[in-house]
């Protein structure tokens, strides 16, 4: 049997991204901690782990001041950022730029059109990291479709 290995595979170019700059900053500091899994990928977590990357959940995020915390290529919610401004946490910010964009304009449609009746509508999982960072960019004023018995959710009289 053979089994051909696509040369393009590997990780997306936001986890490449973020994943290089956990291994520079752990290299700098010796540890760092990374808000949730850096990657969908157990050896590569197993690997960062042992240089250093330690994973953690949002509650044991909540608990941490004076660190330094990796947020990863998914993205946070405007409250992850509040909270290290008010704990003394330095985050190194690993955001795909891709990411960035939608959030942005997430945040502009709902700031444009806040009180008109319109509705933000995202198909994803409700409970994934992006997801959550994209509502979170609305005060959570979404609609989020994970599947086709949730399209009754849409006000399809609205813009």
């Amino acid at each position: 049997m053979n089994i051909d290995i696509d040369p393009l595979a590997g990780f997306c170019f936001g986890v490449t991204r973020v994943v290089n700059k956990a291994e520079e900053i752990i290299r700098q500091y010796g540890q760092l901690y990374c808000l949730g899994e850096i990657v969908h990928n157990q050896k590569e977590i197993e690997r960062l782990e042992q240089l250093g990357l330690k994973t953690i959940t949002y509650a044991e995020y909540l608990q941490l001041s004076h660190c330094r915390v990796l947020i990863r290529a998914h993205g946070e919610p405007p409250e992850t950022y509040r909270h290290a401004e008010k704990n003394n946490i330095e985050l190194i910010d690993g955001t795909c730029p891709i990411v960035l964009r939608l959030q942005s304009r997430i945040k502009k449609d709902y700031a444009d059109h806040a009180g008109s009746g319109s509705q933000i509508v995202i198909f994803g999982k409700k409970d994934h990291a992006e997801v959550r960072g994209l509502a979170g960019q609305t005060r959570y004023q979404t609609v989020i479709i994970e599947s086709e018995d949730d399209l009754d959710r849409i006000d399809f009289t609205r813009p």
